[in-house]
């Protein structure tokens, strides 16, 4: 039974997972999530319960556990960013660089690859 919080929605859990269907199905090896990655406000820092309640416990399927590279959008930035940047030393999945406005490049790049 899931465990729906304010922030926790059906529609999160099944996003989660389709992600693990098509990470399956396609051996992927990383996972990348394009901006406001907590909405509305963001997070306070980086002990904020919603890491736990809307990342690890929901994308919790074994085929996405590899590495997420995140970038951070305007909702983001409403709340602590830097406490983003900074959980990154606490989960072995979730990466935001300091610079992450540069990742841009590289992820444009990658899908136009892709495509």
């Amino acid at each position: 039974m899931s465990r729906r919080t304010r922030y926790r929605t059906i529609v999160e859990e099944n996003i989660a997972l389709y992600m693990a269907r098509v990470a399956k199905e396609y051996n992927t090896h990383f996972q990348m999530a394009l901006g406001d990655n907590f909405y509305v406000h963001g997070i306070k820092d980086e002990f904020d319960k919603r890491f736990r309640d809307t990342f690890e416990d929901v994308f919790k399927s074994e085929y996405l556990q590899t590495p997420w590279f995140l970038l951070m959008g305007n909702h983001d930035h409403y709340g602590n960013a830097s406490g983003q940047i900074a959980y990154t030393s606490h989960s072995k999945r979730w990466y935001i660089h300091r610079e992450s406005e540069y990742l841009i490049s590289f992820f444009i790049i990658t899908l136009l690859f892709l495509l």
